[in-house]
């Protein structure tokens, strides 16, 4: 039987949700994190995710769901 689409909306927010809290995120890197996922402009959430990805370091300590999410917005 396949999940409904809220419960898979509950899920990936749940999944998001802890790697918010991954241990190898510093604490810039979660409010950047946040202020991405608010962003509703489209230009503007190019500007944020080119300059949160173009520090390598951040990029290397962010978990991967966050990229895919990432990705997701930008074709959505």
């Amino acid at each position: 039987m396949s999940r409904s689409r809220a419960e898979r909306l509950a899920a990936a927010t749940e999944e998001i949700a802890a790697a918010l809290n991954a241990d190898s995120l510093r604490p810039e890197d979660r409010e950047a994190l946040i202020d991405i996922m608010h962003t509703t402009d489209r230009e503007m959430l190019k500007v944020c995710l080119r300059m949160y990805y173009s520090d390598r370091d951040r990029a290397d300590r962010t978990p991967r769901e966050f990229m895919y999410v990432h990705l997701g917005m930008l074709l959505g």
